[in-house]
């Protein structure tokens, strides 16, 4: 969400005004509060399935090392006890490690070498071009979740 903002007091006029009716009363602090909370809980529900998922024994990794995956994983307290790897398609974040959460980047070819039982992808909007990628990962019995399905 992007939010423009002055002081009440200010001279300036914007010289774009944005029609649109608001879904939500963007005046009222408490619909930012809920926004929080609800973003908060999001973050919440990915640590606990991933941690729940460890004490079952399962081996989890993620995809998608770029700005969304980093964040994520910041935002949510996971980190390398957490996920075994981040796979990544850009060979320049290859041997790295993710910011904050100290996660191993690799390419995505270490599935086959290194087989976690599921991957959560956090580049979601790629899912269908990552599961034709993954394709065998996928024959060999590894599962691919969108992070959006944890929400």
């Amino acid at each position: 969400m992007l939010v423009v903002a002055t002081p009440r007091e200010s001279n300036y006029t914007p010289t774009f005004k944005a029609n649109f009716k608001a879904s939500v009363d963007l005046d009222n602090w408490q619909t930012y509060i809920k926004f929080s909370e609800a973003v908060h809980g999001s973050f919440n529900k990915l640590r606990a399935y991933v941690r729940s998922r460890n004490k079952e024994g399962k081996r989890l990794a993620g995809y998608g090392a770029g700005g969304r995956g980093v964040m994520m994983l910041a935002m949510a307290g996971l980190g390398r006890e957490d996920l075994a790897y981040l796979c990544d398609q850009k060979p320049g974040l290859h041997g790295s490690f993710t910011p904050g959460s100290h996660v191993l980047v690799t390419a995505p070819s270490r599935l086959l070498k290194d087989p976690v039982d599921e991957v959560i992808v956090f580049s979601y909007g790629y899912m269908d071009e990552i599961k034709e990628q993954l394709g065998d990962y996928i024959k060999q019995g590894g599962r691919l979740i969108s992070f959006l399905e944890l929400m």
